[in-house]
């Protein structure tokens, strides 16, 4: 009897002893975890780091934050990235002022993408965070648009069937298989509105924004979506169903549906826009606002009332055709003449030796690549310098039509006011070895706003440099700043300082005089260089070319200004 009772209270004991043992270790788990927490809960502190000298405590924290609360820290993102769209939107168009809008205007929002708006790319920049969409932020009240609400719920009712689609893991496939005009019903697309805003997304992604079709050529993902729907198999260009759509809100604004056409460019890789002032699609305004994040769509809001006038400039050059730009000669994929190469080692049959733990030959079937071969004559590095072959008569440039291959050029951006510039200086600052560059802008519209000064340095192309292959673009950007905001008739001026190490050019082939068995050194050469402002790159060199005594009887775009290209002797 008594051996059960003891066997009984032993195994009792067992159980219980397995118990504590068990919430030992997972509330040592969940504790570890979870130090920091409970340390700001009870006031303490996990571990503290001391002087071995005085026994004080060390301030080990190597950055302080100026937020008390992870509620602030996600505020302040959040008003972050609307200020990123705010201030970098760039407005490429707007004839009759057709934008801003007025409180109280109802706008018609057109596309599958008006209510799926393209917020990143895809790869290590996809996100699943939620994000504003139009049609919150523009009827918020502070804003104070309508929309048409029965077409923005048609195409929430039909999401699933009209849209892009996102097929992999990555979040991003290039479909577009947006509705035609004809699928959308006739009472809700012609419902009379102050404008018709039309969202053009395209998203960008490892691998998946320009999907390979054949050698140099894309598609879309036949299981993601229409493979037919893109237009020579190009992502990047207009579809025929895109530009038909554009052509009906043509129509409708003939008739007086709508005042205006409104194109939204929502997305970070440039669509062609050779469509973009043929008048058979009625643009009035397009404003580029690259992918929204999850507050972006804040700032578009406020950008189409007005409450934000737009100061962004573009980052790149906007082709007319992405054909005219010379990195296209060599995109696409490309593949080996033979499935098999051999990089040396011992794998098989080579007579190389090496290590036999290194396997060196590799079946390259479905193994693609790509060359890189511009050199720095790529964007405005090309367009520029060729512009300025073109007027100087330079040999062999060919025919080059400016405005035939460029629709916007780098660092162009428009706005609801009008600026002026005057009293533009130069001059040398021995003790920072920089040349300050000095210009005052003037509000001269009726409108708030913010101006980019942009500063553009030109070197000489010399005998030395073609003999040797120096590569000089006509222009590069040299600095830039923006105004504080200016009301009408407020002036600031600005003082952008360049460097004058970036006078310097790369010449790979003269020997390196601090070590002269290598080749490749920068140089400065003697000539005229120049520094001169610009509203974007080609308004600057069109004043430096203005300064040469050029017009455009030479054949320039447009007469520069002079007095806004500063020569140096050098």
């Amino acid at each position: 009897m008594k051996k059960s009772v003891w066997i009984t209270i032993s195994k009792a004991f067992t159980a219980v002893l397995t118990v504590i043992t068990a919430f030992l270790f997972t509330g040592s788990a969940i504790a570890m975890e979870n130090t920091a927490a409970i340390s700001n809960t009870l006031g303490s502190k996990t571990q503290i780091v001391l002087n071995k000298d005085t026994g004080e405590e060390v301030d080990t924290s190597y950055y302080k934050t100026k937020f008390s609360s992870v509620k602030e820290v996600i505020a302040n993102s959040e008003k972050a990235g609307e200020n990123v769209v705010a201030e970098g939107s760039v407005l490429l168009r707007n004839e009759n002022n057709a934008l801003p809008f007025a409180k109280g205007d109802t706008i018609s929002l057109f596309s599958a993408s008006s209510i799926n708006l393209a917020v990143g790319g895809g790869g290590s920049s996809a996100t699943s965070a939620s994000s504003l969409n139009l049609k919150e932020t523009l009827t918020d009240p502070s804003v104070g648009l309508s929309i048409n609400e029965d077409l923005w719920k048609w195409y929430d009712d039909n999401k699933d069937t009209y849209g892009r689609k996102a097929s992999t893991s990555i979040g991003a496939a290039p479909t577009i298989s947006d509705a035609k005009w004809t699928d959308i019903p006739e009472a809700i697309k012609t419902k009379k509105a102050k404008s018709a805003v039309f969202v053009l997304a395209r998203l960008g992604s490892e691998n998946l924004d320009i999907r390979p079709n054949a050698e140099g050529f894309s598609q879309t993902d036949g299981s993601a979506g229409d493979p037919n729907d893109l237009k020579n198999g190009n992502y990047l260009e207009m579809t025929d169903r895109e530009l038909d759509f554009l052509r009906a809100l043509k129509a409708e604004k003939d008739k007086g549906t709508f005042e205006s056409v409104v194109l939204i460019l929502n997305m970070a890789n440039q669509v062609e826009l050779d469509f973009i002032d043929k008048e058979e699609y009625g643009i009035d305004a397009a404003v580029w606002c690259g992918t929204l994040g999850s507050t972006g769509a804040k700032a578009i809001a406020n950008i189409l009332v007005g409450s934000v006038n737009p100061s962004g400039r573009l980052a790149d050059t906007f082709w007319t055709e992405h054909r005219f730009n010379p990195v296209h000669a060599n995109f696409g994929r490309y593949s080996y003449s033979g499935n098999t190469i051999n990089y040396g080692g011992t794998h098989g049959n080579n007579p190389a030796g090496g290590s036999p733990s290194r396997a060196t030959i590799y079946d390259h079937t479905g193994v693609y690549y790509v060359v890189y071969q511009e050199g720095i004559y790529n964007g405005y590095r090309y367009t520029e310098t060729r512009y300025e072959d073109k007027v100087l008569g330079t040999e062999n440039v060919g025919e080059y039509d400016y405005n035939s291959v460029v629709k916007y050029p780098f660092g162009f951006g428009l706005s609801y006011t009008n600026f002026e510039y005057s009293d533009y200086s130069v001059a040398y600052n021995a003790e920072t070895d920089c040349y300050d560059v000095t210009v005052k802008v003037t509000n001269v519209g009726a409108k708030a706003g913010k101006e980019v000064v942009q500063v553009y340095l030109q070197k000489p192309y010399t005998d030395y440099d073609k003999e040797h292959g120096v590569e000089k673009a006509a222009v590069e950007l040299a600095g830039f700043a923006k105004t504080k905001t200016l009301g009408k008739g407020d002036s600031q001026t600005l003082t952008i300082s360049v460097e004058k190490k970036y006078f310097a050019s790369y010449d790979s082939s003269c020997v390196n005089p601090l070590d002269e068995t290598k080749f490749g050194a920068y140089i400065l050469e003697k000539g005229d260089y120049y520094l001169s402002v610009g509203k974007n790159c080609h308004d600057a060199l069109n004043n430096i070319l203005a300064a040469k005594g050029k017009s455009t009887e030479n054949g320039m775009t447009y007469d520069g200004e002079a007095a806004f290209a500063k020569k140096i002797d050098d």
